[in-house]
């Protein structure tokens, strides 16, 4: 058990409250869910590390290090698609043969 000296010379316990523990394991585990998702959305780490850290490096010069990424996700209106599969297309018709 760790403890450090008080001017009384008494020791403080340095325990912690479980309940604490796990409020702050469960709010680290949902803040990295809604990264991964918004990695996932193609949201560019730059620009959420600029988010998240202001007085880090900005945004424009992370991305003029490591370039525009392959998607221009903010000029799409729907959700991007998986990077394995291949959007969905109408089927043909004899119309267009």
């Amino acid at each position: 058990m760790e403890v450090t000296p008080r001017e009384d010379d008494q020791a403080t316990d340095l325990t912690t409250d479980p309940a604490i523990v796990e409020a702050v394991e469960e709010a680290d585990a949902e803040a990295s869910a809604e990264v991964m998702s918004l990695l996932h959305e193609g949201v560019p780490l730059a620009l959420l590390a600029d988010l998240a850290s202001p007085d880090g490096p900005a945004s424009p010069s992370i991305l003029e290090d490591e370039g525009l990424p392959e998607m221009a996700w903010w000029d799409h209106e729907e959700a991007p698609h998986d990077a394995g599969t291949a959007p969905a297309t109408a089927p043909a018709t004899d119309a267009d043969a």
